[in-house]
């Protein structure tokens, strides 16, 4: 097994222990329709070790050159599964560590409906300065299903406004939503490196 990189987490961001359950359950449920979706085992190992957590090292570019900014790795937890204290929301009477959970972004059912259900996001991003925990729409990094053929799934950029774009005004222009940005998970994660201040 390769050495894991040092992508300089801060253990204070984690969001608690991974219940893999919930993560079995959110792919078990698109692996009726599409029985190619599975979770990636890099993207598990990973997960297990740092939990909806932030790293040090979030920048990254996309194939195209487009600079990103990681903000931190999305989660899978619900209600029952949160470790005490509550930490409020600042949307809400619930805890913010929810506002990132991966079930919960696609329970609210605004997910469901802007992105291909080929996508599986597992990151959020940086909207301009703001940290997108302080945001309530985003754009995010996604696994990539849209290929049966790969072992593997693709990573790209999901753009949430030009996905409301594309639904609303120009419906066949999928491809415009995403932008590629490595060929798996293992590659994804060398190519985050620490942003250059200006």
């Amino acid at each position: 097994m390769a050495k894991e990189l040092d992508l300089g987490y801060d253990p204070m961001t984690f969001v608690g222990p991974l219940d893999v359950r919930l993560l079995r359950e959110f792919f078990r449920a698109r692996d009726m329709e599409y029985p190619h979706i599975k979770p990636d085992r890099s993207y598990i190992a990973h997960l297990s070790r740092h939990h909806g957590g932030i790293p040090r090292k979030q920048c990254f570019e996309t194939a195209k050159g487009t600079r990103q900014r990681l903000g931190r790795f999305l989660n899978y937890t619900d209600q029952a599964s949160l470790e005490p204290p509550l930490r409020k929301s600042w949307q809400g009477d619930w805890d913010f560590r929810l506002d990132w959970s991966v079930p919960y972004l696609f329970g609210s059912g605004a997910l469901d409906t802007l992105m291909d259900v080929h996508f599986i996001p597992f990151a959020s991003l940086y909207v301009g300065p703001h940290h997108p925990d302080e945001m309530c729409d985003f754009d995010m990094v996604c696994f990539d299903y849209r290929d049966e053929t790969r072992r593997r799934p693709a990573i790209v950029v999901w753009y949430r406004d030009k996905a409301i774009e594309t639904k609303w005004h120009k419906p066949s222009q999928d491809d415009a939503v995403a932008e590629d940005v490595a060929e798996n998970f293992d590659e994804f994660l060398k190519l985050l490196h620490e942003c250059e201040e200006k």
